[in-house]
C-alpha cells in the first residue's frame, strides 16, 4: 500500500462527523426528531430539520394525539429500542456559549400507556433524568454552557431494561457574550423556570427571531391573588436592556393591590438536594407616562433574606435584577415588597431561575467502554488497511 492511499485512509478515519453538517446554521439549530423532512413553523418562522443527518440509530415514532401544542415539533419522535446509549452529534461553534434544549412528549406513541424513565446526557458531562410519566404535557430540559469542541453529543441512556428512551426535539441557540454574563466557562446552568407574569391569552410562549433572538420559551403564569396589568405594547421586537427580553413579555406584569402589599412567589426545583441558584427578575412599570411625583421602589427577598433594592421606571425602561449565588434546598420563596418612600405598588413582569449543574468527571482512559471504542476504531483501520494491501 503506497503512502498516498494510506494518507487517504487516515484522513477518512480521522474526519470529524461534524463536517457533514456544514449546511446547517451553527447559531440557531432546531431538530425535529423523527421527522422525515425539513419544515417551517409558521408562528415562530423557525426552520426545523429532520434528524437523519445527526444520528444513525433509532426509529421514527408518530403521535396520533390530536392536541395542538404551541411547540411545533412534537408530533414526531425518535425512540431507541436497541443499545444502552444512543447519541446525536450537534455541529456547534467551538468555545461558544449555547442554550441547548431537549423536548420530550410521549403521547402514547407505542400504544402501551407506559411512559418511560431514562437519562439525558449532554456534552458528555451533563446528566439529567427524564421522567416522561411526570406529566401529560411536553417536558423540556434546558441547559446553558460553553462548548469546548466544534460538535457536542446529545445522548439518550437506558437505565432500566424495559424503559425505551425517546426524544421529540433538540434545539441549540448561540448566546452572545454580553447575555447572561454570570455564566462562566467552568459552569453549567439548568433552567428551572422562565415565567412571563400576567399575559392575556393572545401572548404566545415562543416568539420569532425578531422578538427573541435567543429562542427562549416564556411560560405564562397568572397569579389570581394579584392584579394583571399591561402597557398594551405589542411590538415584534426585543428590548435593548440586559438579556434582551421580548417586548411582548415585559409589556405584561402582575402588581400588588396597594403599596402595603407584597408579591410572594413560591418556586420548586427539579431536585430536593442542596442547589446553588441564579435569579433574574425583569421589572418595568406599565404606565407609559409615569407621573413625576410617583415612585416605585421595591425590595427583593429570597427566603426572607433581603437581596436587592431597586427603583422601577415606566415602559421602555426595564430594570433587570440578577441575584446569585443563592444556596437552597428543593424550594424557594421570592418576595417583592414596597420600598421606603414608594408611592406605587410592587410589580414584576418576568423571572428566570437557573441552578448550577454538577457535571460528570472527565473520562478515565482506563474505562472499559473507552478501550472498547478505541479497539473498534483500530479494528476498522486494520480492515481498510488489509483491503488496500490486497488490491
Amino acid at each position: 500500500m503506497d503512502g498516498g492511499k494510506l494518507a487517504i485512509v487516515l484522513i477518512l478515519v480521522a474526519l470529524p462527523r461534524s463536517t457533514a453538517h456544514k449546511d446547517f446554521d451553527l447559531y440557531w439549530l432546531n431538530i425535529d426528531c423523527g421527522a422525515t423532512e425539513t419544515s417551517e413553523d409558521p408562528t415562530t418562522e423557525m426552520s426545523w430539520f429532520s434528524d437523519d443527518a445527526f444520528i444513525e440509530s433509532g426509529k421514527n415514532g408518530f403521535i396520533t394525539d390530536e392536541k395542538i401544542f404551541e411547540m411545533y415539533a412534537l408530533y414526531t419522535l425518535r425512540y431507541f429500542s436497541k443499545g444502552m446509549k444512543n447519541c446525536y452529534s450537534l455541529p456547534l461553534e467551538r468555545q461558544g456559549k449555547y442554550l441547548v434544549r431537549a423536548g420530550f412528549y410521549y403521547g402514547n406513541y407505542d400504544s402501551l400507556s407506559k411512559p418511560p424513565m431514562f437519562d439525558l446526557e449532554i456534552n458528555g458531562n451533563i446528566l439529567l433524568t427524564v421522567n416522561a410519566s411526570a406529566s401529560n404535557k411536553p417536558i423540556f430540559h434546558e441547559v446553558m454552557f460553553f462548548t469546548s469542541k466544534d460538535s457536542i453529543p446529545v445522548c439518550l441512556v437506558r437505565t432500566q431494561k424495559w424503559q425505551i428512551p425517546f426524544i421529540s426535539s433538540i434545539e441549540a441557540t448561540f448566546i452572545h457574550k454580553d447575555v447572561y454574563k454570570f455564566l462562566h466557562t467552568d459552569k453549567v446552568l439548568y433552567l428551572e423556570s422562565r415565567i412571563n407574569y400576567g399575559p392575556n391569552d393572545g401572548v404566545p410562549e415562543r416568539f420569532s427571531w425578531s422578538s427573541d433572538k435567543y429562542n427562549r420559551i416564556w411560560k405564562q403564569e397568572q397569579v389570581p391573588k394579584y392584579v394583571n396589568v399591561s402597557s398594551g405594547i405589542r411590538r415584534d421586537a426585543y428590548a435593548t436592556t440586559e438579556n434582551y427580553p421580548p417586548y411582548k413579555v415585559i409589556a405584561n406584569a402582575i402588581e400588588a393591590h396597594n403599596i402595603s402589599e407584597s408579591i410572594v412567589l413560591p418556586l420548586r426545583f427539579h431536585q430536593k438536594t442542596q442547589l446553588s441558584a441564579y435569579f433574574i427578575l425583569y421589572l418595568e412599570g406599565t404606565d407609559r407616562l409615569q407621573p413625576a411625583n410617583e415612585t416605585r421602589k421595591v425590595v427583593i427577598y429570597i427566603d426572607g433574606q433581603e437581596k436587592n433594592i431597586t427603583e422601577v421606571w415606566g415602559t421602555y425602561d426595564c430594570q433587570v435584577v440578577s441575584i446569585y449565588v443563592v444556596n437552597l434546598t428543593g424550594a424557594a420563596k421570592v418576595t417583592i415588597s414596597p420600598g421606603k418612600g414608594s408611592t406605587l405598588a410592587p410589580i414584576i413582569n418576568a423571572m428566570e431561575v437557573f441552578t448550577v449543574v454538577h457535571v460528570l468527571p472527565p473520562i478515565d482512559v482506563s474505562n472499559a467502554e473507552y478501550i472498547s471504542q478505541l479497539s473498534l476504531v483500530c479494528l476498522q483501520f486494520l480492515v481498510v488497511l488489509a483491503f488496500f494491501s490486497v488490491n
